[in-house]
């Protein structure tokens, strides 16, 4: 009967530690993601980098998120992506002009001081770094995998001194 039930806790224990998901820690808070065992990677989706730009933020530059939080926040499914003229290509997710987020897909197990290089992927926000990040350790030569969500056209780049002067964009 004991070795039964210290067979069942330990079984339990393994599938529990399974089941924990990486942590990371940024300057406002932290962030929880999704593990990946098939690829042994770690994922943090759509974390944001900047304020909504909708509202007063609407034709702003970026602004820096002014918040810190207790705990983890989740970080396990792609951010809604930017308007865009074209919304077919990137909408996957969902269009809102609370979009400006990072993904990042890295080793599972990789620590802060493990130095690691970047990639970053300026294009559809959602593309898939898993494959890119799991080749990179094969070939010895391990990366951490990143995509940026920004904004496009008009929504993101029609910053100019007419603007800023008319009290739309302050800095």
């Amino acid at each position: 009967m004991s070795r039964a039930y210290n067979f069942v806790s330990l079984l339990l224990f393994a599938c529990l530690a399974l089941a924990t998901e990486p942590v990371v820690k940024v300057l406002n808070g932290s962030y929880s993601g999704q593990h990946l065992p098939q690829f042994a990677q770690d994922l943090f989706l759509g974390m944001p980098y900047a304020q909504d730009t909708g509202g007063q933020n609407r034709f702003r530059i970026p602004q820096a998120l002014n918040e810190t939080w207790e705990g983890s926040r989740p970080a396990k499914q792609y951010s809604d992506a930017c308007p865009d003229h074209e919304p077919d290509d990137d909408a996957l997710y969902g269009m809102s002009e609370n979009c400006l987020s990072l993904n990042v897909v890295r080793p599972a197990g990789t620590a802060l001081n493990d130095r690691l290089p970047i990639m970053l992927w300026i294009g559809l926000p959602t593309y898939n770094l898993t494959y890119i990040v799991q080749r990179s350790v094969e070939v010895g030569r391990p990366i951490i995998g990143a995509s940026i969500n920004y904004r496009k056209g008009g929504w993101g780049n029609m910053y100019s001194i007419e603007i800023q002067v008319g009290g739309s964009i302050s800095e």
